[in-house]
């Protein structure tokens, strides 16, 4: 099992809470639909309140799936950009507040997966996981010590 953090990609939410889609997320999750063209599916954790983007529903009791949604063209740089839905729970969609700051978060194990899927977290979230000061690699250490520490968190867990 591989838990090398493979995707880590920042981005900054826009008008009418679009946030760009990085090529990167779109090649592991984007998927296309006949009727809608290219869609994801959007996915919460419920203890935690973490989304999770996936080609296919998460099926985990844990998980709440709110359904398929397309990916948009747009901005000025033609930028492919997601929206989260308005179904989305609003606790889960105040972290999506335009000019916000989010984080597309995968490990190997997640895009690998037979139903590839990736974190979008807030900042907030993200440095919420982080280990206290004590914990944090130095200079010159691995950040193993970081990874191990966001894998343990409750919630933080590979979705299936």
């Amino acid at each position: 099992m591989s838990r090398d953090w493979t995707l880590a990609v920042q981005e900054t939410v826009g008008a009418n809470r679009y946030v760009p889609l990085p090529p990167a997320v779109r090649e592991a999750v984007a998927f296309e639909h006949p009727l809608d063209g290219e869609s994801v599916h959007w996915n919460y954790e419920r203890h935690s309140d973490y989304v999770v983007l996936s080609r296919r529903p998460l099926e985990a009791p844990e998980y709440v799936d709110v359904g398929r949604y397309k990916v948009y063209d747009g901005g000025e740089n033609r930028q492919r950009r997601v929206r989260p839905p308005e179904r989305l729970d609003d606790v889960v969609r105040s972290n999506f507040e335009p000019e916000s700051r989010v984080v597309y978060l995968a490990y190997a194990e997640m895009v690998d997966a037979e139903n590839p899927s990736v974190y979008l977290l807030s900042t907030a979230q993200l440095l919420a996981l982080l280990p206290d000061e004590a914990s944090r690699p130095t200079a010159g250490e691995d950040g193993g010590a970081m990874t191990e520490a966001l894998l343990r968190m409750p919630g933080f867990l590979p979705p299936p």
